[in-house]
């Protein structure tokens, strides 16, 4: 996932929540890491949600921080 497909899933997830009328801070989105994936530099913590027989994971992180993430690292033009 490109970081460019990554901004776009935050920001459906923050519309959606505008639109059903949840708090934007609550918008999330989920990601599937690889086994023994690590996470770059600050980037946000979420929470697990699985874990798969092959070792992936599905995680859950918060929308609005990872955008800013992305942006905080110049992947992004805001």
């Amino acid at each position: 996932m490109t970081p460019q497909h990554l901004a776009d899933a935050c920001a459906n997830s923050i519309n959606l929540a505008t639109q059903i009328g949840t708090p934007t801070d609550k918008a999330s989105i989920q990601i599937t890491t690889p086994k023994g994936w690590k996470t770059p530099p600050k980037f946000p913590r979420g929470w697990l949600a699985q874990v798969k027989e092959d070792g992936t994971r599905i995680r859950y992180v918060n929308a609005m921080k990872v955008l800013a993430w992305l942006a905080a690292n110049e992947m992004i033009k805001t």
